[in-house]
């Protein structure tokens, strides 16, 4: 182990003296820790200059991988990197000016919702709000999204002090425009896999008419409302962009029409960072079965850094609260 952790430093540091070579007069090139969501560490490479706040920094290891199967060599490597970093620089000119002025961002501040336990350390720095037992809200500004996904800044105590927000004022803008920005999105879980399915045939060359495809999933929605196991019955909720959807349940009034729309309460499923199932409560009383089912799926098929929780929660229509009902104090 010790001697693989070292090859690793050696690549990097390698990587990192190829890529400086060609960022002669942009600055200093540092190989750099970064804690990812969940308190992960990873390594990237960043540029420091002297006249810039922001620097892009790009993560090593899918680059690692490249070179470790051998898709790529030392040089191919630092040239990719190094056209990272210019478009990046394109991107960053106004990003500076716009997060020092309150005014340009409080219409753009979101939240995204984590473990509490799991980025303890993180958290030590940012201001956040407690969501149930074992979840945590924290707070972004959203600078792009398209169709390719969202860039975000994470909001520290640094920047909260300089906009002279109150972490309430803070939250308060984050629940107005999360909804706006990032759209709720929901659907049934058989309907989302037999989407995943017909791109799946598709990007293999399969294609059927649109009349085919909407005759087999009615066809499947059929044998689905006969069927009365739990599957049938799970429904994903996320937002327009599929990325730190699970936040899509905070948005005002969501749980409550759900819960209205079945005529039942809910438990609620922490699925991943970007997306959470919701369950018709019906007469389901023990809850202790899907805390494990979660648990193994984290375990087993959930990238460590987007498992959200173990838990399981239950939402109450007649009251509009949501507590856990059932997982350990670990998260």
């Amino acid at each position: 182990m010790e001697e693989k952790i070292r090859e690793k430093e050696q690549r990097m540091e390698t990587i990192r003296k190829e890529v400086e070579k060609l960022c002669t007069g942009d600055g200093k090139v540092k190989i750099q820790e970064t804690l990812k969501n969940n308190d992960i560490m990873q390594y990237g490479l960043v540029v420091i200059k002297d006249d810039k706040a922001i620097s892009p920094l790009i993560y090593l290891e899918p680059y690692l991988n490249m070179l470790e199967n051998g898709d790529s060599t030392i040089e191919e490597t630092a040239e990719s990197i190094y056209c990272v970093y210019l478009n990046h620089c394109e991107k960053n000119l106004g990003i500076e000016n716009e997060l020092l002025h309150r005014e340009l961002v409080k219409n753009k501040i979101i939240y995204q919702l984590v473990n509490l336990k799991k980025n303890q350390e993180a958290l030590k720095n940012m201001p956040y709000r407690v969501i149930g037992e074992d979840l945590a809200a924290i707070f972004m500004v959203l600078l792009e999204k398209d169709d390719t996904g969202i860039m975000t800044v994470k909001i520290n105590q640094d920047f909260l002090k300089h906009w002279e927000l109150s972490e309430e004022e803070l939250w308060t803008l984050a629940n107005k425009n999360t909804p706006i920005l990032l759209p709720v999105d929901m659907e049934s879980l058989s309907d989302l896999l037999i989407a995943l399915f017909k791109t799946s045939m598709e990007k293999n060359g399969v294609t059927l008419k649109q009349e085919t495809w909407d005759k087999l999933l009615e066809e499947h929605r059929e044998q689905m409302n006969g069927t009365k196991g739990i599957e049938s019955q799970m429904y994903v909720l996320t937002n327009k962009y599929k990325l730190w959807g699970a936040a899509a349940f905070l948005y005002p009034g969501v749980l409550k029409a759900t819960a209205k729309r079945f005529g039942k309460d809910l438990i609620i499923l922490p699925s991943s960072v970007h997306e959470i199932i919701l369950i018709p409560q019906d007469d389901l009383e023990e809850f202790g079965d899907l805390s494990e089912i979660v648990k193994n799926i984290n375990d087993h098929d959930v990238l460590p850094e987007e498992v959200l929780s173990d838990s399981v929660y239950r939402y109450c229509c007649e009251d509009d609260t949501f507590c856990r009902v059932a997982g350990n104090n670990e998260g």
